[in-house]
């Protein structure tokens, strides 16, 4: 690997690490803060859906636009965009503006601005790298994920000892600006690469993936099984543990944060435990045991 492209993977890894692990204690404090303020289930079930719908909205929009821009100034303008939505939150709090549906806006404008960064990167990616290690690239941009999911949640829980919820949000701006500082350092000067293909449109390889998935039955049930499983298991599991911290465990922010983080240490393990029954069984044979686990460790909150 060139120094170039050392340089590339290392600033985007961390620049990735920095801003999810944001997002991570960005969310938990968002649940908890609604959930402080309006003492309903059903609202906080609203305004985490309000940070989701932006991606069934706006994404194929913005793989569209991304695929038109500099990459790396939309990557930048994302965070920044997602920075100052994100310290307006607390702004409003601290104006005694505790209005939910105010809130639910900004976290739905947050989230907007952070369909412009997914597709992005994955458009600069390729741009950046040779094709021959865009597996390896990809791999490692992953675990950047892996780690943030568990690195956000545990700092949030030790800052919460000291700081409020509300200062959480500062701090989920602060990795944004981090973040850019990052990027900032990305050489897209690589005269070796060649894989970009600048007649490639965003559109037609959107054709092409509803084909093959309509064409693959396989697949198919994949993506619906994994809808059911999004909509009706993890939908509201994300919404109803901060609920089962706080009204059944009387619980603090600070517990839920390092709750949080177990479940990002077990699914690390997981992610490691599915690469050794890998070479034992089929994948479909995994994905059930998985449902099937998943479905069980439901059940004991039942006791």
């Amino acid at each position: 690997m060139i120094e170039s492209e050392r340089r590339n993977i290392i600033t985007l890894w961390l620049a990735q690490v920095v801003s999810q692990s944001g997002d991570a204690i960005y969310q938990l404090a968002l649940l908890w803060l609604i959930l402080d303020i309006t003492d309903s289930t059903i609202i906080t079930g609203m305004a985490a859906m309000s940070a989701y719908f932006p991606a069934l909205i706006f994404g194929l929009i913005a793989g569209v636009f991304s695929d038109r821009k500099n990459k790396l100034h939309l990557m930048i303008l994302s965070n920044a965009a997602q920075a100052f939505t994100v310290i307006l939150i607390p702004i409003v709090i601290y104006l005694k503006i505790e209005n939910v549906w105010l809130i639910c806006f900004l976290a739905f404008l947050k989230s907007s601005f952070n369909t412009l960064f997914q597709p992005a990167i994955q458009s600069l990616i390729p741009k950046l790298f040779l094709s021959k290690k865009l597996v390896k690239i990809n791999s490692i941009l992953i675990s950047s994920g892996q780690i943030a999911w568990m690195l956000g949640p545990m700092t949030a829980g030790i800052l919460l000892s000291y700081i409020s919820i509300n200062h959480l949000f500062f701090v989920d701006a602060l990795t944004f600006l981090f973040a850019i500082l990052f990027l900032l350092f990305i050489n897209q000067n690589n005269p070796e690469n060649e894989n970009e293909n600048e007649n490639s449109s965003n559109w037609s390889e959107l054709k092409i993936g509803i084909t093959y998935l309509l064409n693959n039955k396989s697949l198919s049930y994949i993506m619906i099984i994994t809808f059911i499983n999004n909509l009706f298991i993890m939908g509201p599991a994300v919404v109803g543990l901060p609920i089962l911290v706080r009204a059944a465990l009387n619980g603090t922010a600070s517990q839920f944060a390092y709750i949080e983080g177990c479940m990002a240490i077990g699914a690390l393990f997981g992610s490691y435990l599915v690469t050794k029954l890998n070479q034992r069984l089929k994948n479909g044979t995994i994905w059930a045991l998985g449902l099937f686990i998943d479905g069980i460790t439901f059940s004991f909150l039942l006791w």
